[in-house]
């Protein structure tokens, strides 16, 4: 078993960067782990929206800036222990009607920060990918992570690689990452599994974890609650099934 280099006892002083962190995930994540005592820290757009932040804007620590420039990166990184990696300009549709500049405000944005991780004191990096755009037209369903990654748009081209990049540095670097990131599932390619690199929590425990069905909301609370405890960095890995309604196990209990 993994030993954490985070004690979840001490989340005060662990800070967790979400790059992106104005949007609908970010605002979300960072209020969960607010609610678990870790220091947040926000990077996003000059005069991005806060109105999902007003609830708790004072509890956090905002840094505006340009996601193209890695010196802006690098201040918000500067003493950042996790880094959630939310940023991405563009959509399917819009990738492909510009696709040099889904790249290069994505992917060499993503690989000019990456490649100065050694030079932080980051440990962990989530980086929040896509679901059916990397793999494509599916060979079968429901697709699991190890379905082969076939995108056949920008979008899906540029995430797969900034994931393969955020591989490559971690690599070379040591900083713990997830597998393949984290592809997330919509109800376009089932909500199958999430992750396979999850943390088992210490406030769950072997817990199974039921995730409602019933609606989005319900949905996406369920991916909050996983991104947080992977950003816990505690150890084995949780997957989740599809049954009548969500459960998360611990992968051992799921996986021969």
């Amino acid at each position: 078993m993994k030993e954490s280099k985070f004690n979840s006892n001490e989340n005060r002083d662990c800070c967790v960067l979400i790059l992106g962190g104005l949007g609908f995930i970010g605002s979300h994540l960072a209020r969960t782990l607010i609610k678990r005592n870790y220091r947040v820290k926000i990077f996003d757009k000059l005069y991005g929206s806060r109105e999902l932040i007003n609830d708790f804007e004072s509890g956090i620590e905002l840094v505006e800036g340009d996601a193209e420039k890695s010196d802006d990166i690098m201040k918000a990184l500067n003493d950042a222990d996790i880094v959630v990696h939310l940023i991405h300009t563009t959509v399917p549709a819009s990738s492909m009607r510009n696709p040099a500049y889904d790249v290069q405000s994505n992917v060499l944005s993503s690989v000019r920060w990456l490649s100065l991780l050694n030079t932080t004191k980051a440990r962990r990096i989530i980086y929040v990918s896509s679901g059916g755009t990397v793999y494509g037209i599916p060979d079968y369903n429901p697709i699991d992570e190890k379905h082969p990654t076939h995108p056949i748009c920008s979008y899906g081209i540029t995430k797969l690689a900034i994931e393969n990049y955020t591989a490559l540095y971690s690599n070379m670097y040591d900083v713990d990452y997830g597998s393949a990131g984290l592809r997330m599932f919509t109800d376009q390619v089932s909500d199958l599994m999430l992750g396979r690199a999850l943390s088992e929590s210490s406030c769950c425990g072997h817990e199974k974890v039921k995730i409602s069905r019933s609606g989005a909301m319900d949905r996406f609370n369920g991916i909050i609650f996983i991104l947080m405890m992977w950003s816990m960095q505690l150890s084995s890995s949780w997957i989740i099934m599809e049954r009548e309604e969500y459960l998360i196990y611990p992968q051992e209990q799921v996986l021969p």
